[in-house]
């Protein structure tokens, strides 16, 4: 079937739509990426665009227990200091000397840890020896 006059004038007007916006979409991202790069060039901290539509904010996060890192979110992540992880890891040790045969999410709900938080301490406790871990993942149980 023959393309008519009409129908490849319209297909052409459609491509050529398409075209310019394509065009001006690149061009607003290329603009968009070198207002960032020149921001973060110049020292200032900038969000990721977002490319969906805005959600409405979500409520405040409430406060943190006293003892445990900040949720993520909500909230920016702070690195916990030398001497907060010797304590923490001290507190586990301690814990876990106290109530041997434990798991893992036992410790964290008793000590009031955050999981990352006992996690690693766990690690590390189990590399300096100073427990040992019977299990393994979930079903693993600490002893000093």
């Amino acid at each position: 079937m023959a393309k008519t006059t009409a129908q490849t004038s319209f297909t052409t007007r459609i491509h050529d739509i398409i075209a310019r916006a394509a065009a001006e979409i690149a061009h607003a991202a290329q603009s968009e990426i070198r207002g960032d790069l020149r921001k973060i060039l110049d020292g200032v901290k900038t969000a990721t665009p977002k490319l969906t539509a805005a959600k409405p904010k979500a409520a405040p996060a409430p406060a943190a227990k006293p003892g445990r890192a900040p949720s993520r979110k909500g909230s920016s992540f702070l690195r916990r200091s030398a001497k907060k992880i010797a304590a923490d890891n001290g507190a586990l040790l301690g814990f876990i000397k106290a109530n041997p045969g434990l798991r893992s999410e036992q410790i964290q709900k008793a000590t009031g840890l955050a999981r990352a938080n006992v996690a690693s301490g766990l690690q590390r406790l189990r590399d300096d020896r100073k427990v040992r871990m019977t299990g393994v993942k979930r079903a693993a149980t600490y002893a000093a």
